[in-house]
């Protein structure tokens, strides 16, 4: 059974929170159009598409306890990736999240146990450089286990579908109450 998460996005810079979006001028008005082969669909093919995301930063938060789909209280952790593309095709985004339980500085891409979380974080294309994206994870036990150390490897795809390299990061579970884990298993 895949594991359920919830997704949230935000845009440093763009104004995203509340609904709100705002064009921070990197691109025209209305931006430079992709083509179905990721590359520029406009003139200038150097400006959007072809370059792969950068995950500047990796980090994770004990978010407490949050509804799940059905309401109850469930324990979460949420994983932010600062990240930054130097051809500003970040508007939309595809987050993929892997895990193990073995802190070694490499995390398997073969089974993920959460499907890959998709957002924009802007209606313009080739604007924006820089997002903060984030993935809220509900852990209810199982997989992943509760108050247990694991490490999670993030990549970000840009709307051209190219793929960043993955950052790793190891992180513990909360408890069953929300409150920060040991690590010591339940």
């Amino acid at each position: 059974m895949r594991a359920m998460f919830w997704m949230s996005a935000l845009a440093i810079g763009l104004g995203a929170c509340g609904g709100d979006k705002e064009d921070t001028g990197g691109g025209g008005d209305e931006g430079d159009v992709i083509g179905a082969d990721g590359g520029d669909g406009g003139d200038d093919g150097d400006t959007c598409g072809g370059t792969a995301p950068v995950i500047e930063e990796l980090r994770c938060e004990n978010t407490g306890l949050q509804p799940d789909e059905v309401g109850n209280p469930t324990p979460t952790l949420t994983l932010w990736a600062l990240t930054s593309d130097a051809d500003a095709d970040l508007s939309f985004y595809t987050l993929n999240i892997y895990f193990d339980d073995v802190v070694d500085g490499a995390v398997s891409t073969d089974d993920p146990a959460f499907s890959p979380v998709e957002g924009a974080v802007s209606e313009s294309t080739c604007t924006t450089e820089e997002a903060q994206l984030g993935a809220i994870l509900l852990i209810k036990g199982g997989n992943p286990e509760l108050n247990k150390e694991y490490e999670f490897g993030v990549t970000v795809e840009d709307v051209a579908g190219v793929v960043s390299e993955m950052a790793i990061l190891s992180c513990i579970t909360p408890l069953p109450d929300g409150s920060e884990g040991d690590g010591s298993g339940i």
